[in-house]
């Protein structure tokens, strides 16, 4: 199975921006990180368990004023029950499953499963809901 970096390197060949594109995995992520590591959430922490994002609110909305045309918080109450379908302009779907152990994340690393410090997990114990 190939990684996300390793498809994203065979894209760039293909699209003539394989140079941009020399740098292994780990040189990737500390590049994103370059700006929080040096305020604890570097590659090492990350590695570790979980990192709070240093440069995130500490409380989300603490001034309780929402980016809306009223201020208020705006709550979805009705859904279509019809999925969106590709076209032509937009042919790609974001899909995100909510389950009980994760909510909003890609990653459910609960405490009692915090990988060792190699990033390896046990064989037989899943790190996605």
């Amino acid at each position: 199975m190939r990684t996300d970096y390793a498809i994203a390197q065979a894209l760039a060949e293909r699209l003539g921006l394989a140079e941009h594109f020399t740098d292994d995995a780990v040189a990737w992520k500390r590049r994103f990180l370059r700006n929080v590591s040096d305020k604890g959430a570097s590659l090492e922490a990350i590695r570790d368990g979980y990192v709070r994002n240093p440069l995130a609110p500490t409380v989300l909305f603490a001034d309780r004023k929402f980016k809306t045309a009223t201020g208020r918080v705006n709550l979805i109450h009705d859904a279509d029950p019809e999925p969106a379908r590709p076209t032509a302009d937009r042919p790609l779907l974001l899909m995100a499953f909510s389950t009980e152990k994760a909510q909003s994340s890609q990653w459910a690393h609960p405490r009692a499963q915090r990988r060792p410090r190699g990033g390896h997990r046990a064989p037989g114990r899943s790190g996605t809901a």
